[in-house]
């Protein structure tokens, strides 16, 4: 269950509790349902403002910031992140809030859309599959992935 709370009364940003749907660069387990299902759970909370807060269930943003470097060596934006994240940790502060908009540029599971991702498992489109379709095949693919990752 996520909460989204509506920041117009307070003149701010929007808010989302996302619980175990979504954490900074990473999303919870898939345990029931599909990978489909939690696509489109995914595409939800990526449809929320760019500067709508996120509030993850739990402070995994140090290890989940580790795998996704492991999918994209590349990409300066995810860089940063882990570097202040690691500074955040060494001077005891927490890692929270994200924006939408940040874990759009770093965050993997938001991100099957991008041939980067893509490519660092493998994962080809097959003729006339639907792109939906491909992007829960990508997801589960990274999931599996980020289920077995073990951080240094």
């Amino acid at each position: 269950m996520v909460y989204v709370l509506d920041g117009k009364p307070f003149e701010g940003p929007a808010s989302l509790f996302s619980g175990d749907l979504l954490f900074l660069s990473g999303c919870g387990r898939i345990f029931e349902g599909t990978p489909e299902t939690m696509l489109a759970s995914l595409d939800t909370a990526a449809d929320l403002a760019e500067d709508t807060l996120l509030w993850p269930g739990h402070e995994y943003a140090s290890e989940c910031l580790m795998f996704a470097r492991l999918l994209e060596l590349e990409n300066p934006v995810l860089e940063q992140k882990l570097q202040w994240v690691n500074q955040q940790r060494v001077e005891k502060r927490s890692t929270c809030p994200s924006t939408i908009g940040e874990e759009k540029q770093y965050n993997p599971f938001l991100r099957t859309h991008c041939p980067e991702v893509q490519e660092a498992v493998g994962m080809k489109r097959q003729r006339d599959e639907d792109w939906d379709t491909f992007r829960a095949r990508v997801l589960k693919e990274v999931r599996l992935r980020k289920d077995v990752f073990k951080a240094n």
